[in-house]
This record gives C-alpha cells, sequence and structure tokens, in this order.
C-alpha cells in the first residue's frame, strides 16, 4: 500500500517541481550567457598574453559545458513542463488524496471483524485471548 502514497507523492512534487525548475534552468542559462558575454569582451578588449588567454579559454569553455548541461535538461524538460504547469491546481487535491489514503492505511491496519452469528469465533478471528 505504500506504492500508492509513493506514487501520489511523485505525481505531487512532479506538478510542483518540474515548471519551476524548467524556469530556474532558464535563469541559469540567462547568467551563464551574460557572464560567457563578459569573458568575450574581456577576451576582446584586453591585450592578453598566452597565459592569460588559455586561462580566458578555459573560464570560456567552463561556462558553455555548463551552460550545454541546463540547456539539454530543458530541451528534455520542455516537453512535460507545460502539461504539469496547467496542472498545479491540482496539487491541493492531490494533498488531500495523499491524506485520506495514510487515514484509510491506518484504519486497515486497526480494523477488526465483527462476526454476525458465530460469536464462538470472535476471540480467534481478531486475536484476543
Amino acid at each position: 500500500m505504500q506504492d500508492i502514497e509513493q506514487i501520489i507523492i511523485t505525481i505531487r512534487d512532479a506538478i510542483r517541481d518540474i515548471p519551476k525548475r524548467y524556469s530556474d534552468n532558464l535563469e541559469q542559462i540567462n547568467k551563464l550567457e551574460k557572464e560567457e558575454n563578459d569573458l568575450l569582451h574581456y577576451i576582446e578588449l584586453v591585450n592578453l598574453n598566452a597565459v592569460e588567454g588559455f586561462k580566458a579559454y578555459k573560464e570560456l569553455q567552463k561556462v558553455r559545458k555548463e551552460r550545454r548541461v541546463y540547456k539539454d535538461e530543458n530541451e528534455l524538460l520542455r516537453h512535460i513542463q507545460p502539461v504539469l504547469k496547467n496542472m498545479k491546481g491540482q496539487i491541493r487535491h492531490l494533498d488531500d488524496a495523499l491524506g485520506c489514503v495514510r487515514q484509510t492505511e491506518k484504519n486497515l491496519e486497526n480494523r477488526i471483524y465483527r462476526v454476525r452469528v458465530r460469536k464462538d469465533l470472535d476471540k480467534v478471528i481478531n486475536g484476543v485471548k
């Protein structure tokens, strides 16, 4: 029964987190593009020796690789992000359902059978000694 609870949690978290992750990635991409622009202007406007030029190249390479990670992830997320964004209003309903599932699990753990006719079987069935 934990599987049902975990499925609800996973769905809820996906609806809540993936659109935010997508927009956070966009912000990171924007920040890294500005950093890249700063480095390119540095390379363009400053006379660099070989060591400084190589350091600038490595910094630029690092920024480009980090930017690529965010862009690749957003390329995957862009397919599901709009769908989940439209489902944002369902989070409250999923939380309610999760609470109900947890309450039902608790009730199932503590349930007993009430015998209808064979009262002599009550103690045996419900484990009362």
